[in-house]
């Protein structure tokens, strides 16, 4: 039968966008296969208004996209560094109660704290991989020369004890 004019067509259920552009990213087609997959089970939790509440545990992402746990955590590490989502809480456990962290996506706009969408996969580069992040400045490091042990502090793998040099 054939649909009659003015008749909607009747929707056949949820279903996942992905964009072109976000597809013909750089950061997008470096992915695997896991870290895909990984990506559309965020993607098939946000439903329009529960972006930066969207909680995802290793262990649900294991079960999800038949992987072992390491490889989960990889594959949402993976997912953070490029840039395709960010983390907003942090997970816990707090009282015999565990609480997953809960992430947004960033080619959306975060209900939760109120940001636009940053896309930054998108400044995403595999000659720059940390490009896409603000703050990206690394904490100046102790020179091994400056780090003195303190005053008669044994030291087990020697068997002797060490003086403080004076500054």
């Amino acid at each position: 039968m054939s649909k009659q004019a003015g008749q909607k067509k009747k929707s056949s259920g949820h279903f996942i966008m992905l964009d072109k552009w976000l597809i013909d990213s750089t950061a997008w087609k470096s992915l695997d296969p896991s870290e895909r997959a990984t990506y559309l089970e965020f993607k098939r939790r946000y439903y329009g208004t529960n972006n930066g509440e969207l909680a995802l545990s290793v262990r649900t992402v294991a079960d999800e996209i038949h992987v072992g746990k390491s490889t989960a955590s990889r594959c949402i590490q993976t997912l953070l560094e490029r840039g395709f989502i960010e983390l907003v809480k942090a997970s816990s456990f707090h009282n015999k109660v565990r609480m997953a962290a809960e992430y947004r996506l960033t080619e959306c706009f975060c209900n939760k704290t109120n940001k636009p969408a940053s896309k930054a996969f998108m400044k995403w580069t595999k000659e720059n991989p940390r490009s896409h992040l603000k703050d990206s400045t690394v904490p100046p490091q102790v020179q091994t020369s400056q780090i003195r042990p303190r005053k008669g502090v044994h030291s087990p793998m020697s068997g002797t004890e060490r003086e403080v040099l004076a500054s």
